[in-house]
């Protein structure tokens, strides 16, 4: 026998809008493809040995935010405010890259008329490159060099550094469409 069946029909709707207004908030979700380069094509760069002559990585950004907190009428929902340092306002929000690709060329001194490189890959933002190569090219012939897709011009170099200009790059690190692209 029940002794407030009218109550429990109150409290059963109320519960029942406090999630369906918990769950009827959208989350926001953006990705964002990013470009960082630390150089600019056809431009004359000077690089100390063991410092990268060029350094590119690309990624992506992505950006969440969902709602955690109150109802449009204050009532809190059932999960809020679990983890309070990442909530904010009722909302909670996550930025973070995935996808991250970096190539880099270190400079690492002359050898009578060659230079020598060093290049680097590093996949998914580790910190331990996921390929090495060590590389030698004699200037003795002519200056310009070509590694992958780089076409480099070198104008002078010696023990302590290195000045030189990119000529091309690979085409997918000249531009990505809607896109941050940074220097």
């Amino acid at each position: 026998m029940r002794l407030f069946p009218a109550l429990e029909r109150v409290a059963i709707t109320l519960l029942s809008l406090t999630f369906l207004a918990c769950a009827s908030s959208q989350p926001v979700y953006r990705e964002t493809v990013f470009l960082n380069k630390s150089y600019d094509t056809r431009q004359e760069i000077t690089t100390d040995a063991g410092s990268p002559m060029i350094s590119a990585q690309k990624g992506t950004l992505v950006y969440e935010k969902k709602w955690v907190g109150v109802d449009q009428y204050g009532m809190p929902c059932l999960l809020t405010f679990l983890d309070t340092d990442s909530v904010k306002d009722g909302w909670q929000e996550d930025e973070r890259v995935e996808d991250v690709f970096k190539r880099e060329l270190i400079y690492s001194g002359t050898d009578g008329s060659a230079i020598n490189l060093l290049y680097r890959e590093y996949n998914g933002g580790s910190a331990r490159p996921s390929r090495i190569q060590w590389l030698k090219y004699d200037l003795a012939n002519s200056p310009m060099i070509q590694f992958r897709d780089f076409q480099f011009e070198i104008i002078r170099a010696n023990l302590s550094n290195i000045t030189f200009k990119v000529l091309s790059e690979p085409a997918d690190f000249m531009t990505i469409k809607g896109s941050l692209v940074s220097n």
